[in-house]
């Protein structure tokens, strides 16, 4: 069973933080689809605000803001 390999007693390999500058968002939206995410992109005011680099390229988060809430979208 998985549970019986995990290892609480080494260091962790991945510690995320939170950085003093960064964008703050309400929700984030993620969708698998680049007709959809064109389709947001255009529909509405969307600011690309950073992007995730992985083995098939560019990936761009996106900033919309809508009915008061922010939303990162990618």
């Amino acid at each position: 069973m998985i549970t019986d390999s995990f290892d609480n007693k080494s260091p962790a390999i991945i510690n995320p933080v939170k950085k003093e500058n960064r964008i703050k968002v309400d929700a984030c939206i993620i969708t698998f689809s680049h007709q959809i995410e064109k389709a947001v992109v255009e529909k509405y005011a969307a600011t690309e605000i950073a992007a995730l680099w992985c083995a098939t390229g560019k990936t761009p988060i996106y900033l919309i803001e809508r009915n008061g809430h922010r939303f990162a979208f990618l």
